[in-house]
């Protein structure tokens, strides 16, 4: 099955992405986003899992922590789907990116 990797959980709720797959949160809370060293690190380990083929990475938090996560999880070749919440719809909608 898949999952959606929820990069920063702020106490928000996440429930409408639970229809593309389990939520698993890489992070919780407030994170050090001035020690990147530090961050790209929580997130490598949060991430080490992800399965390109199948999960989803759910852009939440800081923005750089959004751009570390999607940096450690390409690989060049295979697009990554991201959730991206649509405030007008009240839901999550589906980005593919590629290098």
């Amino acid at each position: 099955m898949s999952k959606v990797y929820v990069i920063n959980n702020m106490n928000h709720s996440f429930h409408k992405a639970s229809k593309y797959g389990t939520i698993h949160y890489v992070t919780k809370g407030k994170v050090p986003i001035f020690k990147t060293d530090v961050v790209k690190n929580m997130l490598r380990n949060g991430l080490k899992d992800f399965n390109i083929k199948e999960d989803y990475l759910l852009l939440s938090g800081p923005s750089i922590m959004c751009i570390l996560a999607t940096m450690i999880v390409m690989n060049g070749k295979d697009p990554i789907k991201v959730l991206v919440f649509d405030a007008k719809e009240q839901d999550y909608i589906v980005r593919h990116l590629t290098i």
